[in-house]
């Protein structure tokens, strides 16, 4: 366990690193937020912008669409590229350019308008691979600058031209366009938006801040056309991080267009946000991977060179925190019984089938490698939360704290949020925070992080196994083309602030409970659902009972405290009666209990317990070092004349080092113990907490030891809190049955949530349950 927590200190350490990047960006993203700007220059630079499309239906048009409304004074050509005229999209294209004769071969490249300086065409490529299809046109584009534009993507009117305007400005040849969501209403929709959109211009408007070069991302970016000629897009799966890689590598740089992009649709599903993910992951890390070797050999500077590392290992740290998690649970997984164990897991086999049956996977085998990368990343957060539910409904939070020391814990905690702070901030900086939106985003992210990685795990492992699973994902709703509207008008932009104003919650929410019932229609989700919160709500609240009989015996009654926390005498009915003939109540052991420690005290373990050289003010002795006596019977404890702490006899005591290795909520203490027989003498074995001061009492009385006191103090509080007014709390004395002076005998006293209980030789002989406050 010391080796898992070390790891789990150095992994943390790592990831907390690697956080500082993030928190580096957003204060510079602070610091360098654009201003308003006015772009009042109007070049004539020649411009083709390339649209690659497979299937895309009337997404086409709009793009087309938004692309000839272009305030661009120069030649523009636009030219979108499909593999052949079977393509879903020259339906669109022929209702709108009904003269063109569609019916033509590959390699063709169809004119459809040419008025002016703007041509609009259709290139015919022969093939699906959107880097085939843009180098196919690339050999054929005679303009000085090309732009991409994803064909899910409407183009701001003022894109071309300002972004012409900053590389002339800024002397470079690449430039990437700001980007935004066309809606991001609905979970996956916000949150392909916030990462995509939102933290993506946070990292751009920062890197632009440190003067370092921002990444391309293969769509609303415009290249000089040698450039793209010289180095023609691979047939990787992110074929723009390898371009990019390639030209910054080389010593080429990337500006920003802070004020002008374009909107895209977003992920409407669980399909597709995951796909997305797992396809960026794999192709992201393979790019890195081959081009890191080059890294030795480039041009850049060393900040540019940390700026690689640190883009490049985006999607490979969360294999850190894969890992890290992997042995957080592990961990946890200890505090948790069986039962709830065995529900931990079942719940994450559950939710792993489901996510991994959305991914529509054909081979049993690539579904199994799935499901198994995805249980070893959910399994352990579902024993997390099990063991924070268990420590609130405990009001023992520490049992969900990592031991690894507080400034690590506090570290630790710092990185993890480091990714939401990227979000806070960036929505508030490019003015999209409203009450509603941070609401939403700090209510789903928790799903949104574990679903987030989750993709990516499946993407890395695609990597590994070399395995590519891809199929079209989806978008958001397309307009339905039976309604009567004009096929290339542009969909209505909505930012994330307007989609998630307190109205739109509200209205969600109402709309969600009505349309609830709808679900019926999906077994598999709510047959999951409802497996799954079966089993957390077992796992968190049920373990097994065993039932214990209280042995009956003579109980008296001792004097009370009135305190309102504390148990009134006549309230104690039938757990203490002078009859010994009537039953008492039983007792209910939850679970098990493991041996964590022993000690025989033929030595007395300096680093664990304390020679106490003080006493209590109600005490007529003092303790003293010297009379606590370690030997190969166990531990002495002896009482003598010598004064000792300002009392005239003195006496012995040992009490456990007030740190975390001896500190418990809830267990099993035993003792075997010889009390003496002795009047004016008390033996005492106890747990006690003081400020405010608690305590659970085994005690013997020297005048009769025949009889056992038993007591609890109780007093409200927290650490530090002087409630301590339970003087006597809730004591009484229960004859044994033998002279415990006599012989050792074995004391226990078993400390549970709901129930403590005292036992004496193995045998309950009283009991304190729920509900009776101390």
């Amino acid at each position: 366990m010391e080796l898992l927590l070390l790891a789990c200190a150095i992994l943390t350490a790592a990831l907390a690193t690697y956080a500082l990047g993030h928190y580096t960006a957003v204060a510079a993203f602070w610091l360098g937020r654009p201003k308003p700007r006015a772009f009042e220059d109007f070049p004539t630079d020649s411009v083709a912008v390339l649209i690659p499309a497979l299937n895309e239906g009337e997404r086409a048009l709009r793009a087309i669409h938004s692309l000839l409304a272009q305030d661009h004074a120069g030649p523009l050509h636009i030219a979108l590229l499909v593999n052949d005229q079977n393509d879903t999209a020259i339906p669109s294209l022929a209702a709108a350019w009904p003269r063109v004769n569609f019916d033509q071969p590959v390699g063709s490249l169809l004119t459809l308008q040419h008025e002016g300086e703007r041509r609009v065409s259709v290139l015919y490529a022969g093939t699906n691979p959107k880097s085939d299809k843009v180098n196919a046109m690339a050999t054929r584009i005679e303009a000085t600058w090309t732009g991409i534009l994803d064909c899910d993507h409407q183009a701001h009117p003022m894109w071309v031209r300002t972004s012409i305007c900053l590389l002339h400005e800024s002397g470079v040849r690449m430039i990437q366009g700001k980007r935004r969501a066309i809606s991001a209403q609905g979970f996956f929709q916000l949150w392909d938006s916030l990462h995509q959109h939102v933290g993506c211009e946070l990292f751009n408007l920062g890197f632009t801040r440190m003067g370092l070069t921002v990444f391309f991302t293969g769509s609303t970016a415009i290249v000089h056309t040698a450039l793209l000629k010289k180095h023609p897009l691979g047939s990787c799966i992110t074929e723009d991080t390898d371009f990019g890689y390639t030209l910054l590598l080389e010593g080429e740089r990337i500006v920003h267009n802070a004020w002008h992009g374009s909107d895209e649709e977003t992920s409407p599903d669980l399909y597709s946000f995951l796909a997305r993910r797992r396809r960026w992951a794999a192709g992201h890390t393979e790019t890195f991977l081959r081009h890191l070797p080059q890294l030795s050999s480039s041009p850049m500077t060393p900040a540019e060179r940390v700026q690689f590392l640190f883009h490049g290992s985006h999607y490979l740290v969360s294999l850190v925190v894969f890992v890290l998690h992997g042995l957080i649970g592990f961990y946890f997984v200890s505090h948790l019984s069986k039962t709830s164990a065995v529900a931990a897991i079942l719940a994450g086999l559950v939710l792993s089938i489901f996510i991994g049956h959305s991914q529509r996977t054909p081979e049993r085998w690539g579904r199994a490698v799935e499901v198994f990368m995805l249980f070893n990343w959910l399994m352990p957060a579902i024993v997390i939360a099990f063991n924070l539910t268990q420590g609130a409904l405990m009001h023992d939070f520490g049992r969900a704290v990592l031991p690894i020391g507080v400034p690590l814990q506090i570290i630790g905690l710092v990185g993890l949020a480091s990714p939401l702070v990227v979000l806070l901030v960036g929505l508030l900086g490019l003015g999209e925070l409203g009450l509603g939106s941070l609401l939403a985003v700090l209510i789903t992210w928790p799903v949104a992080f574990y679903l987030d990685i989750g993709g990516v795990l499946l993407g890395v492992s695609d990597q590994v196994m070399r395995s590519e699973r891809w199929r079209p994902v989806a978008r958001t709703d397309a307009p339905d083309t039976s309604v009567h509207r004009a096929p290339a008008a542009l969909i209505p932009t909505t930012g994330i602030r307007q989609s998630y104003t307190l109205r739109v919650l509200a209205a969600s929410a109402s709309r969600s409970a009505a349309e609830g019932v709808s679900l019926m229609n999906k077994p598999l989700r709510w047959l999951t659902a409802a497996a799954v919160s079966l089993l957390f709500c077992a796992g968190v609240m049920y373990t097994p009972t065993e039932t214990l009989d209280v042995v009956p015996t003579s109980c008296t009654v001792m004097e009370h405290d009135g305190d309102p926390w504390i148990v009134p005498a006549a309230k104690l009915d039938r757990y203490c009666d002078t009859d010994p003939s009537i039953t008492p109540l039983p007792a209910h052991r939850t679970g098990a209990f493991e041996r964590v420690r022993h000690d025989d005290f033929k030595t007395l373990d300096a680093s664990y317990w304390d020679e106490l050289d003080d006493t209590f003010f109600c005490n007529l002795s003092g303790f003293s070092p010297d009379n606590a006596i370690p030997s190969a019977d166990g531990l002495v404890l002896r009482m003598d004349g010598t004064p000792s702490a300002g009392k005239e006899v003195s006496s012995g005591s040992i009490a456990t080092k007030d740190e975390d290795a001896a500190n418990f909520t809830y267990g099993r203490f035993e003792a075997v113990i010889k009390p003496p027989r002795a009047e004016g003498v008390l033996t005492a074995f106890f747990l006690y907490r003081f400020d405010p001061w608690q305590e659970i009492d085994l005690e013997f009385l020297g005048r009769d030891p025949t009889k056992l006191l038993l007591n609890v103090y109780y007093n409200p509080g927290e650490d530090g809190d002087l409630y301590n007014y339970g003087f006597r709390g809730t004591p009484i004395v229960i004859d044994l049955g033998f002279d415990a002076s006599e012989d050792f005998h074995t004391y226990a006293i078993e400390w549970e949530r709901d129930e403590i209980r005292w036992l004496v030789d193995n045998r309950v002989v009283h009991v304190r349950s729920q509900l009776r406050p101390t």
